[in-house]
């Protein structure tokens, strides 16, 4: 059985480490972009803030969260490769569904659109999955 719980692990943690590659392939077009803003935001009006300050934020902000995709990926392969050192993956995975548990509460608390909090709760629903996967490893020693 516990084969079964590391091959998922490592299926989950492949995919983050794809989704992290594409991540971060967007953040490289929005930075060209942010560096020459005729090249993507020719026609976009953002009510008054520069489009290349736009594109750079959006760069960033794709790129941090490639770099937490990584980092959860990599962890995840480490533990289903030993599931002794699973307890890494459980403290980042269990750290972020606590955030996203916080996001959904604000959101929901300060009056977001149904579709914010839809996407905040699907989030909440990949870091639990996540969390669970590991934690089943981590029972099964």
């Amino acid at each position: 059985m516990l084969e079964k719980r590391v091959q998922s692990l490592k299926l989950y943690s492949n995919f983050m480490l794809g989704l992290a590659v594409v991540l971060a392939l967007l953040a490289a077009a929005f930075g060209f972009g942010a560096c020459d803003a005729s090249f993507m935001y020719e026609d976009v009006d953002v009510s008054g803030i520069d489009a290349s300050i736009l594109g750079g934020a959006l760069a960033a902000s794709l790129l941090m969260e490639a770099i937490l995709f990584v980092i959860v990926g990599l962890l995840g392969r480490r533990g289903a490769k030993n599931p002794e050192k699973i307890m890494a993956y459980l403290v980042f995975t269990g750290i972020g569904m606590a955030v996203t548990l916080i996001g959904l509460i604000s959101g929901f608390v300060g009056g977001s659109s149904i579709e914010a909090l839809s996407n905040q709760f699907v989030s909440f629903l990949i870091a639990g999955g996540a969390f669970v996967m590991g934690w089943n490893v981590k029972q099964e020693l």
